[in-house]
């Protein structure tokens, strides 16, 4: 067996970049150009989800503080969970309980009116308004505003 002779890489003349060394060059700043970009969308897409799983946690913890003060008679967050459960907006195929709705809104007192409109849409994530004009005939949402409007 013959041994064989490594071929020897002719030196390129001084001032003449060698092709491979320049194609080395181009590849080695390409890579970097690459993984600059790669560093940079993966922080943003995890500051992105480390910003959207804070606000998840902060309207969660919202929601339940909520929850536990409509358990308090007189409270806004009592009316506004009195107003979702005579909606019943717990499914789809439910229907609200119109009179409940009516009783409910004549004993929210004035000066509770806008808290109550606050406290539905922090516990429940809706506008009380849109729901009650959603879920209610015209006459029916005209006799609801009538009674907001008087109350206030």
């Amino acid at each position: 067996m013959r041994k064989r002779q490594s071929i020897k890489q002719r030196k390129p003349l001084k001032g003449v970049p060698d092709e491979q060394a320049a194609i080395r060059i181009q590849n080695t700043s390409s890579n970097a150009y690459v993984k600059v970009l790669g560093v940079t969308v993966l922080g943003v897409v995890t500051g992105i989800g480390a910003f959207l799983f804070v606000d998840k946690m902060i309207k969660k913890v919202e929601q339940n503080v909520t929850s536990r003060k409509s358990l308090v008679e007189g409270n806004p967050a009592s009316y506004a969970a009195k107003l979702y459960k005579a909606l019943d907006l717990s499914s789809w195929w439910s229907e609200p309980d119109k009179a409940m709705v009516f009783q409910v809104l004549r004993l929210i007192p004035a000066k509770l009116i806008e808290m109550v409109k606050t406290s539905y849409q922090k516990a429940y994530n809706r506008d009380l308004s849109k729901d009650l004009q959603k879920y209610l005939t015209a006459e029916e949402f005209d006799e609801a505003q009538r009674i907001i409007s008087q109350e206030a």
